[in-house]
């Protein structure tokens, strides 16, 4: 926790651990990122992909929309701040 200039404690938020399997046309991706919601893994993975692909992040982001069926996230371990 940390005080903010008001004297009020303000707890610190920290970022999970996400995997990720991702099912593309000719490759299946498996990746982990640090995130702080589902939403916002998806969109790292996405990016990574595009980055090994050399293609645009919208390409990826437009392949693996949300609630598609071809990926897979997962939370693999949630970090709790400790005073």
């Amino acid at each position: 926790m940390v005080k903010n200039a008001i004297g009020k404690r303000k707890q610190r938020k920290v970022k999970n651990l996400w995997s990720g399997i991702f099912n593309g046309r000719r490759n299946v991706y498996y990746l982990y990122c640090h995130a702080y919601t589902e939403k916002q893994a998806r969109i790292s993975f996405c990016r990574q992909i595009a980055k090994r692909q050399g293609v645009p992040d919208w390409m990826t982001l437009q392949y693996f929309k949300e609630g598609m069926e071809n990926y897979l996230i997962k939370l693999e371990m949630e970090f709790i701040e400790d005073e």
